[in-house]
């Protein structure tokens, strides 16, 4: 199978961010699919390289990514820096993806992936006019999540978006939800359930696992040594509920034995350390992001992780990559995510929940696990151990793969 696959922020383990999509189609590659990826120059976090050529000769330029291919194409990379500058870099996408499509050798069927939307609506149209049969893999609800975060109140903006939502989920020949909650919401809203597959977001357990000597290596070189680190470790965005871990470290100010850090880069990086910075809080390091190949030495340098997201209801359904990873990594999880993410931690007995905005919660569960170093380890065992029989990416690279097979079968 020939596979064109649209993900605007596609990187492999040399750059920050979610590196599921290029671990998938690797797995797809050694079956032997032949795989093309359309994205755009950067990951969602900041530190991916782009080209060092001119402007006018990355319009849309060829990549080899072991054995994906990659269309590139010319992107705003500073869309971490506002509202404004992350619209321009929808735009470019969204411009400029298409363009893509229609280059790219003929496929046999496309695999989109958003969000963001825009790109995804106009390369679906270049699929359409290439008659390449469509499956949209859903990782976030939009706009719905958007709205609710209050990131987009243009009663026109929102008119507009949800009607590409439904243009897209109509003309897909199937959907592929992330989470119960996101494929439940979406039949909800009628589309037929045969249509709707779940297929969870997994991890390499091979390569992010427990790795003592590796985490030491990461403490020394922080002067973590001796202290008690609760660590969050991805997308520092909007959505991430950053607040919750700030008012926390003002809570936990006075024990020079706990030091939180915050792990990575976004939209909200630059406030937080602004009020790192206005609060004095010396226990609160603000970290930028790492290439993913070293995910696993950070996350073994922390005692506890923390998961966090906003409180609002489309996040009942979600599921943080990050909280598969702090598990896969036997570290101890605390969950500030209602539905479907404390359900996971709850069932695997991989950590405890806190009410998300509850930072009072939050520190005393933290100096809970402190002071019991044997629960902690056995909460770290037990979550990797669930990981390893319900997320591993082996799995899920066999399960997409014969998804697609079928699909095509039937196009």
């Amino acid at each position: 199978m020939r596979l064109l696959v649209v993900y605007p922020y596609f990187v492999d383990q040399s750059a920050a961010g979610h590196s599921l999509m290029f671990e998938t189609l690797c797995g797809m590659a050694r079956m032997g699919h032949e795989v093309t990826v359309v994205s755009g120059e950067s990951g969602y976090m900041q530190g991916q390289p782009v080209s060092a050529k001119p402007w006018y000769r990355r319009i849309v330029y060829t990549e080899q990514m072991g054995p994906i291919r990659v269309l590139r194409t010319l992107s705003y990379t500073g869309h971490q820096k506002g509202m404004i500058s992350r619209l321009l870099s929808y735009a470019l996408l969204s411009a400029l993806s298409p363009v893509a499509v229609l280059m790219a050798r003929k496929a046999d069927l496309a695999l989109l992936s958003p969000p963001p939307l825009y790109p995804i609506f106009t390369s679906l149209l270049a699929c359409w006019l290439r008659r390449i049969p469509a499956v949209t893999e859903v990782r976030d609800l939009w706009p719905g999540s958007i709205v609710q975060m209050g990131l987009m109140n243009n009663p026109w903006l929102v008119r507009v978006t949800s009607w590409m939502e439904r243009v897209v989920y109509d003309q897909s020949h199937q959907i592929i939800a992330l989470t119960q909650g996101i494929a439940a919401d979406i039949v909800s809203r009628g589309w037929p359930a045969r249509k709707v597959h779940i297929l969870p977001c997994a991890v390499d357990t091979g390569r992010l696992a427990p790795d003592r000597e590796a985490g030491e290596a990461v403490r020394s070189a922080h002067g973590w040594a001796g202290k008690f680190v609760l660590m969050y470790f991805g997308a520092v965005g909007e959505a991430n509920n950053l607040p919750v871990i700030l008012r926390t470290a003002q809570r936990l100010k006075s024990r020079p034995d706990i030091v939180l850090a915050v792990v990575g880069d976004g939209f909200r990086r630059k406030w937080l350390v602004e009020q790192v910075m206005l609060h004095q809080l010396g226990n609160l390091k603000v970290l930028p992001a790492v290439p993913k190949a070293q995910a696993a030495a950070y996350l073994n340098a922390a005692d506890a992780c923390v998961v966090t997201l906003q409180d609002i209801p489309v996040f009942a359904g979600a599921i943080p990559t990050k909280l598969i990873e702090y598990m896969a990594c036997g570290r101890p999880v605390l969950c500030g995510v209602k539905g479907e993410a404390r359900r996971i931690v709850e069932e695997a007995g991989g950590g405890f929940y806190f009410d998300p905005d509850d930072d009072a919660q939050l520190a005393m569960l933290t100096c809970e696990l402190l002071e019991a170093p044997a629960k902690a380890l056995q909460l770290g065992q037990q979550g990797r151990r669930y990981v390893q029989t319900n997320f591993d990416s082996a799995v899920r690279q066999g399960r997409m793969a014969a998804l697609l097979e079928e699909v095509l079968r039937h196009a």
